[in-house]
């Protein structure tokens, strides 16, 4: 007889292993959202790298702009002034007497 559960015993355990089964449903649930919740927040942290990291690019980048801009005038400067030396070597050259031999 012992072998043999009678059918109240049965009623029971079924009700237990629902409790059970709803109870692992809700963990899933639970465990689901947490990882979900995780993913979020990577996601906005990756984001607030990237936009970091893409305004720092943009920094740098006006700055080379502007250190192109500054080393292209100093570089126009220069070339003046070298023609402006070779102009006067020139003329200088022109006008005075040959060198004696």
């Amino acid at each position: 007889n012992n072998n043999h559960s009678s059918p109240k015993q049965n009623r029971k355990k079924s009700k237990r292993s629902k409790r059970k089964r709803k109870r692992t449903e809700l963990d899933e649930t639970i465990q689901n959202d947490m990882q979900q919740m995780q993913i979020n927040d990577d996601n906005r942290n990756y984001k607030q790298l990237y936009l970091k990291e893409k305004n720092k690019n943009q920094e740098i980048s006006s700055e080379f702009e502007n250190c192109c801009k500054e080393r292209d005038h100093w570089q126009l400067k220069y070339e003046q002034l070298y023609d402006k030396v070779k102009n006067v070597l020139e003329n200088d050259r022109a006008s005075s007497p040959p060198p004696l031999r």
